[in-house]
């Protein structure tokens, strides 16, 4: 992954393999921290959110992309998704982050059985 994305001239990125809950791989360099349906598999997502904190720039963005808490044809089972209340009050509760929640489309189909946050 690393070298293909050098290859297309994206020189800035370090691959890192660690638990969430446990791994800060900067202080205040990232822009945006990004989760894609994976924020329900974490032990403790309210810790892998307040690390992403501290990775943020103090204006930098979080994005999370996860399943509806709905039964869908594919993924996780409802019980351990998030509604998008949950996770909203998950990342409030990392400290100082702002929400907006809401889906924008440039040329993309989301799948209804995804959410914004």
């Amino acid at each position: 992954m690393i070298a293909r994305a050098g290859r297309e001239g994206l020189h800035t990125l370090e691959g890192i393999v660690g638990r969430g809950e446990e791994t800060v791989a900067c202080e205040g360099c990232a822009d945006p921290v990004f989760f894609g349906i994976d924020l329900h598999d974490f032990a403790d997502p309210g810790k892998v959110l307040a690390n992403a904190r501290r990775m943020m720039k103090t204006r930098g963005r979080l994005v999370d992309l996860d399943w509806k808490k709905e039964q869908t044809p594919f993924g996780p089972h409802p019980h351990i998704r998030f509604s998008e209340e949950e996770a909203a009050r998950l990342i409030g509760e990392a400290g100082s982050l702002s929400l907006k929640c809401g889906i924008s489309l440039r040329g993309f189909t989301v799948s209804p059985q995804s959410h914004g946050r």
